[in-house]
């Protein structure tokens, strides 16, 4: 038995052993979701980056609801956030009466987040993430999740669109929400801005419920990319952090993160509010993107480049041929008239002896050959 008052133990944890050949964790998701739940360890802060970047932003100029000077060209997330997923996660920390887990499972059963798009809105709960008991996610569908990014993914700032997102006041709870934005597509640019546009309601409270904010970029291998992005949060309003120092290269996910702390017991609101309205992230150069169709068997992962990242493009361009190619001809119901003529075959060629059998099959190869070189005599021809 260990003494928990020696601080210079050593833990040594065979990851292979406990999750599996090509199921480890990284080191952050080990961090972020299992270290927590060992009683050994009394406090727990692996959230906060070893070394981050402060941001002070109150030196940025608010732009209000007008986004004209935003560079839209060189922004990495799609209209709407068609290219992204996006997650969202509450993190409880222990209070001085209750541990995380009881604070979660407190707003498990009392918080709601609220999303609202035009005249469409949704209320939202949150669940069980099941590897801690002191993490939550917000349980969306696909409708929801869509909701979600066309409100923070519109390009346009507008306060009857956002996503809403409440401290609730149980003995001054630390919890931490955040937002992973991870894209569908392969990234090849180098990050170097993003821009927030938020409000926040604190009632007839005296203070301030969003301590810090915190942007964290995770490359393809799911480690966090330091430093990180931190800044103390002041009144609402739409600023883009465009003096990050050295971009981020080579990003699979981004993390917006908020830190709250809850309303005391004593103050005269119970409920304080968050109001997201806008996030974006930006390449240091324009950006091509390309398109994504998943009914498509495309012969490469849609990619988001640098406009002189040229393989990137490469690999856009073949994927876009793809696509022509099956819209253009109709690949699909060609498909289907084979797959109807071979149903039909089928049934025929299991009562035929196997010399037929064989001298069939040679002459169905060779109609097939005809016709794939009479496909490319057309595409040669342009068509006439």
């Amino acid at each position: 038995m260990r003494d928990k008052k020696r601080d210079d133990w050593i833990y040594i944890v065979d990851l292979t052993l406990q999750f599996g050949s090509g199921r480890e964790p990284s080191l952050s998701d080990f961090e972020t979701l299992y270290i927590p739940d060992i009683d050994y360890f009394e406090t727990y802060s692996s959230f906060w980056p070893e070394t981050y970047t402060p941001v002070d932003s109150g030196s940025y100029t608010d732009l209000g609801t007008d986004l004209t000077t935003v560079d839209y060209t060189k922004s990495v997330v799609d209209s709407y956030g068609d290219n992204i997923d996006v997650e969202i996660y509450a993190y409880f920390y222990d209070s001085d009466n209750y541990t995380g887990a009881q604070n979660a499972l407190y707003y498990a059963y009392n918080n709601h987040a609220t999303v609202q798009y035009g005249t469409k809105s949704a209320v939202l709960d949150w669940g069980s993430y099941g590897s801690s008991e002191r993490q939550l996610q917000l349980v969306m569908t696909d409708d929801d999740e869509t909701l979600i990014k066309k409100a923070l993914f519109d390009r346009n700032i507008n306060t009857d669109n956002f996503l809403q997102i409440d401290a609730l006041g149980r003995n001054a709870d630390d919890v931490q929400f955040y937002m992973v934005l991870s894209s569908t597509f392969d990234l090849r640019v180098d990050i170097q801005s993003f821009l927030i546009s938020y409000q926040y309601d604190t009632y007839e409270n005296d203070f301030t419920i969003i301590n810090d904010m915190i942007i964290k970029c995770t490359d393809r291998f799911g480690n966090i990319m330091l430093p990180a992005l931190w800044s103390t949060m002041t009144d609402g309003r739409t600023f883009v952090i465009d003096d990050i120092g050295s971009a981020y290269t080579d990003v699979s996910a981004f993390n917006f993160e908020f830190k709250f702390t809850s309303p005391a017991g004593d103050d005269d609101s119970d409920t304080q509010t968050l109001y997201l309205y806008e996030l974006g992230v930006f390449s240091s150069s324009n950006v091509v993107f390309g398109d994504y169709d998943i009914t498509l068997p495309l012969p490469f992962e849609p990619g988001v480049c640098d406009w002189y990242e040229f393989g990137c493009q490469a690999k856009n361009t073949a994927n876009d041929f793809v696509s022509w190619f099956y819209e253009k001809l109709d690949i699909e119901q060609v498909v289907g008239y084979f797959d109807e003529i071979i149903d039909g075959g089928t049934v025929v060629l299991s009562l035929m002896p196997d010399s037929l059998v064989a001298a069939f099959t040679i002459i169905v190869a060779g109609v097939a050959l005809a016709i794939t070189l009479s496909i490319l005599h057309k595409l040669h021809s342009g068509g006439d």
